[in-house]
């Protein structure tokens, strides 16, 4: 039981500081599909997509390494963040040599300076949150994520509404944020302690753990975000901003998995190292991961359409046709992203390296071969595929480390219920109300079981003394 009350203590820990921040970023996307036109707003997502592509190559992924090796009660912290924050250095000046080559690209050549601020304090925020989250200062991590979005907020406000700079005020409010929750996490984690001469036989352990992980994160980052420079090619930015629209909502969902990824990773090492039945833990927490996608992206498909028409602007409506296939894609990619920790806790990377390439790579061509046909809903389509690959390959190939026991047959059948509800969409209003609630009732008889249980299992850790007071 004290395993399920660790976790659960960090899930509450990383809800409370991200969650409520994630919400605020979701509320803001009225505002932009207000202030920003679609094209603009196509825009400003092509040049903060550019930053998440470049990052990973520059930084060697080292970002993994430090959250990884910083769980190790061996590791030696100043010079784990020593070298971290020397390689996020090096690798910006490098950067700022190759960047005028970025020119090229139309899209974004009149915001290359924004783009170099964005990488140089989003990658070193990102190691200095990393590093006290591996250090389980988890008070720190969640609130940093709250200031930088709070001050995210303000600073829209400022730049969009006040001086209304359109894109250069969208990226100037994420570069200032990004700056001010990392001024938080330096002199909350007493980070300048941490600040010494990097040790470079440690480095050696680090990158040979985070460089198989940069073509795995650039994977990752070409099975979301490839798709948009495709559209915004074959179809227009303003397309490219109504397509991001569409993504909005499988992103939230996606946000709700991420955090408890945090805290999955932290439980996942310490099972792992203390030799208790992970196998067996892992198939649990799988199971009920598995319930909370499919009967949450359930409930989502059947108030979509009227969420879509009070939400955003209407000239973003039709975002709603690929937002369906883009939520069953995100229950695959979360469940592929909980499969994936078993790499990062046996320190396999490379096996990760391979499952994702894969995916990606046949995301990426099904897009060149049908986005020029079909438009934005054969992107969502060929995003759902590449995540349906990763997964099955990620489950076929970590046989060799662990398997983790599912029900393949309710897994499937949720699936096909999810593609139902998807097409009945398309339906006539009086149909797909009724049609979209019974299907999702049908979700909940198929983990009647499983859902009883948890809430059991849920009541008894919240019944025990001293449930936070602990941590």
């Amino acid at each position: 039981m004290e395993k399920y009350k660790k976790l659960l203590k960090n899930i509450l820990y990383f809800f409370a500081g991200n969650l409520g921040s994630k919400i605020l970023i979701f509320i803001l996307v009225p505002y932009y599909t207000h202030v920003l036109s679609t094209s603009e707003y196509g825009t400003a997502d092509l040049v903060t997509t550019t930053a998440m592509l470049i990052i990973p190559i520059i930084t060697l992924s080292v970002t993994e390494a430090v959250f990884r090796f910083s769980m190790d009660k061996n590791t030696n912290m100043k010079n784990l963040y020593s070298n971290g924050l020397f390689i996020v250095i090096i690798g910006n000046l490098f950067f700022g040599i190759c960047a005028l080559f970025l020119k090229n690209i139309v899209e974004i050549r009149n915001y290359i300076l924004y783009l170099q601020m964005l990488i140089f304090v989003d990658s070193v925020y990102n190691i200095t949150a990393q590093f006290v989250r591996g250090k389980e200062q988890t008070g720190v991590y969640a609130i940093s994520g709250v200031v930088q979005t709070c001050a995210l907020v303000i600073f829209n406000l400022v730049f969009l509404l006040g001086f209304k700079l359109g894109v250069q005020g969208y990226l100037l409010a994420m570069i200032v944020s990004y700056l001010i929750a990392l001024i938080y996490v330096f002199i909350a984690g007493n980070i300048f302690s941490y600040i010494g001469k990097p040790n470079f036989h440690l480095l050696q352990h680090m990158l040979k753990y985070s460089i198989p992980m940069i073509p795995s994160g650039l994977s990752w980052w070409g099975m979301s975000s490839a798709d948009k420079y495709i559209i915004s090619s074959c179809i227009g930015a303003g397309a490219n901003g109504i397509y991001l629209v569409a993504q909005k909502i499988p992103t939230i969902l996606n946000v709700f998995i991420t955090v408890f990824q945090q805290a999955w990773q932290i439980s996942a090492v310490d099972e792992k190292e203390n030799g208790n039945n992970f196998k067996k833990f892992s198939s649990q927490i799988f199971c009920y991961l598995q319930i909370a996608l499919f009967l949450c992206s359930s409930l989502l498909i059947c108030i979509l359409k009227p969420l879509y028409s009070i939400w955003v602007d209407s000239a973003y409506y039709l975002a709603w046709e690929s937002t369906p296939l883009l939520l069953i894609a995100t229950v695959f990619s979360c469940l592929s992203q909980f499969m994936t920790t078993n790499y990062i806790v046996s320190k396999k990377t490379l096996g990760n390296l391979k499952v994702t390439v894969a995916g990606c790579a046949s995301n990426i061509v099904l897009n060149l071969i049908l986005i020029p046909k079909f438009g934005m809903i054969a992107a969502a389509f060929t995003t759902f595929i590449g995540y349906l690959i990763i997964f099955l390959m990620t489950v076929y190939d970590l046989r060799k480390i662990i398997t983790i026991e599912f029900s393949k047959g309710k897994l499937f059948f949720s699936t096909v219920l999810l593609a139902l509800q998807a097409i009945m969409l398309y339906l006539p209003l009086y149909f797909w109300i009724v049609a979209e609630f019974l299907l999702f009732l049908l979700h909940v008889f198929i983990y009647r079981r499983e859902l009883v249980y948890l809430i059991i299992v849920f009541n008894n850790i919240l019944r025990r003394n001293n449930f936070l007071r602990d941590k």
